[in-house]
């Protein structure tokens, strides 16, 4: 299937004064871009600075650094896949072993969690693997399995930047818990575990 529409939005994005938009629901998760000059209304013939298909998958496309990034699934592979903003040109795709399956609700995808940027690179998080960090030239920075977890629905919650950290919630029950991991080594830095909490999917 192809993605069409958030790809051509986030084209229009990456085209603004900012061009910036690093992880789930923008700069500080509110949903509201910084900067100005964006457009407010485009279609297939309006304000549409390139088209890209990509593979299928549930989250969003990310700006960072002059690339957008997002993730997909194909077949057994998880993709992480980084464009770049100007031209669409795709600069390097990356899979990563679906290592474990978890149930989950039909209408869920494993490339549902969308990625977080900075101007080093991408951090991706897939239920079915675990979290991983790849730098701007498709290196791979480090790795953390994670799971299988037990959520009825499926994993949807989105990794976000904060100072030198990816937090991450992992929403199950039992054994919910928010992780910290550094963003250059991939080392846990702390991990509390949400003892009242029940299943939910929210990103911090």
């Amino acid at each position: 299937m192809v993605r069409l529409a958030s790809l051509l939005a986030f084209a229009a994005l990456a085209s603004a004064q900012t061009g910036s938009w690093p992880q789930f629901r923008g700069p500080n998760g509110s949903g509201v871009g910084e900067g100005a000059g964006y457009p407010v209304a485009f279609g297939p013939a309006a304000n549409v600075a390139w088209k890209a298909a990509v593979p299928y998958g549930q989250s969003s496309p990310v700006v960072a650094g002059g690339r957008v990034y997002v993730t997909a699934t194909d077949g057994g592979r998880l993709l992480t896949i980084s464009l770049d903003a100007q031209s669409g040109k795709e600069v390097w795709r990356r899979p990563l072993p679906r290592t474990h399956a978890h149930k989950t609700y039909p209408a869920n995808d494993p490339a549902s969690p969308s990625p977080a940027a900075d101007p080093t690179g991408v951090y991706v998080f897939f239920a079915d693997f675990g979290l991983a960090a790849f730098n701007t030239d498709g290196s791979e920075r480090w790795r953390m399995p994670l799971g299988p977890f037990k959520n009825f629905y499926g994993m949807s919650n989105s990794p976000i930047l904060s100072g030198d950290s990816v937090i991450l919630v992992l929403d199950q029950q039992p054994g919910a818990a928010m992780i910290a991991v550094d963003r250059t080594t991939g080392k846990l830095k702390w991990k509390t575990e949400r003892r009242s909490a029940t299943i939910g999917w929210a990103t911090p």
